[in-house]
């Protein structure tokens, strides 16, 4: 896919790419989503343009950002690119889903 002149699968292949080029990222991230399907493993058709990684558990958060995000700039200076955003977020945990008791109806 294509857009203003930019190979946008090409720029996510060089994020993962750039992400598995650090030594401690490499052990730490697991590409996920539909980048993870259709770039990884080749199967689908289902992308989005920003990348998702998972851990397999907590890490020090200021540490993997700035480790990623030296990676990524690395990596698009080599390609000619320019990182010019960079986020990391925490995904929220997921809200508790609350049930009320079921109430009984009166029998007729």
């Amino acid at each position: 896919m294509r857009t203003h002149g930019l190979d946008l699968e090409a720029i996510r292949r060089t994020v993962i790419v750039a992400a598995f080029s650090d030594p401690v990222l490499v052990e730490l991230l697991v590409v996920k989503g539909g980048n993870a399907l259709r770039l990884v493993h080749g199967i689908g058709s289902r992308t989005s343009l920003d990348v998702d990684f998972s851990t397999p558990g907590d890490f020090d958060q200021k540490e993997v950002g700035g480790r990623l995000e030296r990676a990524l700039s690395d990596r698009f200076d080599s390609a000619g690119l320019f990182l010019f955003d960079f986020t990391m977020k925490r995904r929220p945990e997921a809200p508790a889903i609350l049930c009320r008791p079921a109430t009984r109806r009166p029998s007729r």
